[in-house]
């Protein structure tokens, strides 16, 4: 009779340590629905404010340090048209970078230094 009590402490001991090893791995790596709401939110923020430019949205990419999506937006018409969009784990648009990228020319800058 008494190894009914242990067992029930091991096995709740055991689900509270995966959780926390999942929340932990969460907030290095970000989670996949997250990552989804990301890539959709970028996209109908860049079809909202850049429709003239014709963007596809990437691979969302997790910065645990700003704990936000990052997204990169592309044109496919102009290959120097890239900058990121940046979206919250709820699939709210923080902001983007394209003044910052088109104001100093960086796109332009780095395909040519790669070249």
């Amino acid at each position: 009779m008494r190894t009914k009590p242990k067992k029930i402490l091991a096995g709740a001991g055991a689900v509270i340590l995966i959780v926390l090893l999942l929340l932990f791995g969460n907030s290095w790596v970000g989670n996949p629905v997250s990552g989804l709401l990301a890539k959709r939110a970028a996209q109908a923020y860049a079809e909202a404010a850049y429709s003239a430019l014709s963007l596809t949205a990437g691979q969302p990419r997790y910065n645990f340090k700003e704990q936000a999506y990052c997204v990169l937006m592309q044109s496919s018409t102009n290959r120097d048209t890239v900058f990121t969009v940046y979206v919250d784990s709820f699939g709210h648009v923080i902001g983007d970078d394209y003044a910052h990228e088109w104001a100093n020319n960086m796109t332009t800058l780095r395909r040519l230094g790669g070249e």
